[in-house]
This record gives C-alpha cells, sequence and structure tokens, in this order.
C-alpha cells in the first residue's frame, strides 16, 4: 500500500534531511506564489498554496511529524510566511487570526488531522478503546487505549500517536459518527489555529477542566 511505502520511506532515512529537503520545495513553492499573488487575486494565489505548497506538508506528515518539536518549528515558521504572503502582512504581523481568514491549517493542524484520521478512519483495527475493553460504559469508553512501552520511538508512532491525539479531542468530536469526522474535525482545527502540540493538549485539558 502507499501508505506503507511511505512510512516505510520515512524510517529509513534521516528525518532531519527529509526536513531540509522539505523546506527546499516550500520556498519554491513560496516564490511562485509570490509571483502568482502579485499579478493575481487573493483567491488564485490560494489556490496554488492548496497546490503546490500544502501538498508537500501534507506528504507523510503522520510518519514524520511527531519526530521533534524542532521540526515542526522550522516549517511553522515557514509557512507563515506563505500565510503573510497571502495576506499582505508584515513580518511582524501575528499570524494567528490570518490563518483562520483564509481557512488554512497549520502544519501542526495538519499532523493532528493527518494522524487521527490514519488510526480512526483507516486503521482502526491498530488500537481499541475502553468500549471495546468493557461491556459497560465508562467515562473514557471513547478513548482509545495507550500501550505499554519503553522507547520513546514508540510515542512517535502513528498509531500511538493518533490515539494520543484523539484521546485529547473535545468529547463532542470522539463521539461524532465515522461519516462526518474528519469534516467536523478539520472545521473545528481551521478554527483553532495552533503553532504547537503543547498548545493543543493545553487548549484541551483547560476546556476540560471546565466543563
Amino acid at each position: 500500500r502507499t501508505s506503507c511505502l511511505v512510512l516505510f520511506s520515512f524510517t529509513t532515512r534521516s528525518f532531519p534531511d527529509h526536513i531540509d529537503s522539505l523546506c527546499k520545495k516550500l520556498s519554491t513553492a513560496l516564490y511562485v506564489i509570490r509571483r502568482i499573488k502579485s499579478t493575481c487575486d487573493t483567491a488564485t494565489a490560494k489556490t496554488a498554496y492548496h497546490a503546490l505548497y500544502e501538498s508537500h506538508l501534507r506528504y507523510g506528515i503522520a510518519a514524520w511529524g511527531g519526530t521533534s518539536a524542532n521540526n515542526m518549528q522550522r516549517l511553522i515558521v515557514h509557512q507563515k510566511r506563505a500565510i503573510r504572503i497571502l495576506s499582505n502582512l508584515q513580518q511582524r504581523e501575528s499570524c494567528r487570526h490570518p490563518f483562520k481568514d483564509l481557512r488554512i491549517l497549520t502544519v501542526v493542524n495538519l499532523y493532528i488531522l493527518e494522524t487521527i484520521t490514519f488510526l480512526h478512519i483507516k486503521s482502526p483495527e491498530a488500537a481499541r478503546t475502553g468500549a471495546q475493553y468493557h461491556n459497560y460504559n465508562t467515562r473514557h469508553a471513547t478513548n482509545y487505549q495507550l500501550p505499554v512501552h519503553r522507547l520513546t520511538m514508540t510515542e512517535k508512532k502513528p498509531t500511538y500517536a493518533g490515539a494520543k491525539l484523539w484521546n485529547a479531542l473535545p468529547e463532542h468530536l470522539r463521539k461524532t459518527e465515522k461519516q462526518q469526522f474528519v469534516r467536523r474535525l478539520k472545521n473545528w482545527l481551521l478554527e483553532h489555529p495552533f503553532y504547537q502540540l503543547k498548545e493543543f493538549y493545553e487548549w484541551t485539558n483547560n476546556n476540560e477542566c471546565q466543563q
């Protein structure tokens, strides 16, 4: 399967090397987007962004997105350059609201979306929920059970990371029917442009405590 080949290709090469290569491709795409934006409207430039820029970000992100916070930080900084071009922003202006206005997912949110989708929709047999272990409803019945492990690399695997991210989602999303789940998760992420995974976990923890 294509997904298996992608995972294999990323596990047999250096992740920093992949990020270096990715940044070069993104810089080339950025140049084209800048040229298009200078002669066309924002909608046309945004179409170019999705085709030339975001397509590179998405490729295999479930495999490499959890490798290190530094890798993600490099990419979010680069992605902000694209947002500033699309929104005509100065270098020091915030991109948080423009991400929402343009309805573009941050690279962190792309990772969250793709990784959760990989587990919950494409590979549901890779993990089991609390409801599958118990014949009665528990508070965390919709949570995936995280396997006991010793290696840090285990936490970076898409199945483990997807389960952990799923468990941190707001309850109303975890209870969404599968047919509507990806669309609703994407819409929710578009309203919450996270720059770091730490922000995502802090937001969900704080809001869970308020419920």
